[in-house]
């Protein structure tokens, strides 16, 4: 079996990459049409596309947690108004404030924080133990007080 390439599906690296430029991201990579592969990047985040080389793939999402969503959503929307559609951030009941960005390439990228109601309390005393995310074993990261998976 071939190892899929990581990353959000692009027919387009060129389109997505000055779309992404104009939300204030930079290429942090080789040109697109050398490895058919587009990094770009914006403060601590990377965002990954792969051209059409990989095959047909579906569509994808994330979450970036980032430190003020209404600001950032804001800015976004003179850069990605008249390509990409872009809900209002609104708070949800799980105790986030976030936006969803649908970008040209069939991606949905939602941004956002922890909200200022009182439901997010529990995710900002954090949660349950076993229902943290887990580190790979020998990472540097392993929380101590997790304690092994199951």
């Amino acid at each position: 079996m071939r190892d899929q390439p990581r990353g959000a599906d692009s027919r387009q690296l060129n389109a997505t990459l000055s779309f992404y430029e104009s939300l204030g991201f930079e290429n942090r990579g080789a040109p697109p049409e050398e490895w058919d592969y587009l990094i770009v990047g914006r403060e601590g985040i990377e965002l990954h596309f792969i051209g059409p080389s990989a095959g047909p793939r579906g569509a994808g999402s994330c979450f970036l947690y980032v430190d003020d969503a209404d600001a950032l959503y804001a800015e976004w929307q003179t850069g990605a108004a008249a390509s990409a559609r872009i809900d209002p951030p609104t708070d949800e009941d799980y105790g986030m404030r976030s936006y969803t960005l649908f970008d040209r390439t069939r991606t949905t990228f939602a941004w956002g924080r922890l909200s200022d109601r009182p439901s997010s309390r529990l995710l900002r005393e954090g949660m349950r133990p076993e229902a943290r995310a887990r580190p790979l074993p020998g990472s540097p990261d392993v929380d101590r007080n997790v304690g092994p998976s199951r």
